[in-house]
């Protein structure tokens, strides 16, 4: 489970593509069902809280990204989480696969500029973004 700075509660949530993404928001149901199921095979994501059940809360629109998202309430405590797919980089700052390489240069030292004038400066906002918090040290230790 992942806490942003800020105390916003989010879970990151495995998901195949996009495209199954929008197929599990569209029903409550099957949402439902895919939650307990990740949640009996990855309990380490979700909070302790959790297994006294939840309610779909509401929903949050990205406007950086234009992508909506659940968030759940637990009934243990009444806690409010946000429900993230991981094709979506912390804060919304971009989809996992545009800054992927980017990234992985970045660990062996390529300057910021090098890697802008490869990818583009779009990639270098967002990875300057990522490296400002203290995220970037959970994602890098994480992959690397």
């Amino acid at each position: 489970m992942a806490v942003s700075i800020r105390g916003d509660k989010s879970i990151c949530l495995p998901v195949s593509s996009e495209e199954q993404y929008q197929q599990l928001i569209a029903n409550n149901h099957n949402y439902r069902a895919y939650l307990l199921q990740l949640y009996a095979k990855y309990p380490e994501i979700f909070p302790r809280e959790m297994e006294a059940g939840f309610s779909f809360h509401d929903w949050v629109v990205s406007s950086k990204q234009e992508l909506s998202m659940r968030r759940i309430k637990l009934k243990a405590n009444q806690q409010v989480y946000q429900l993230r797919p991981d094709f979506i980089m912390p804060y919304m700052v971009g989809k996992t696969d545009e800054i992927d390489k980017p990234m992985y240069l970045r660990q062996f030292g390529v300057p910021f500029d090098a890697l802008s004038y490869v990818f583009g400066r779009k990639y270098l906002d967002k990875i300057n973004c990522i490296f400002r918090t203290k995220v970037f040290e959970n994602i890098f230790d994480s992959i690397y």
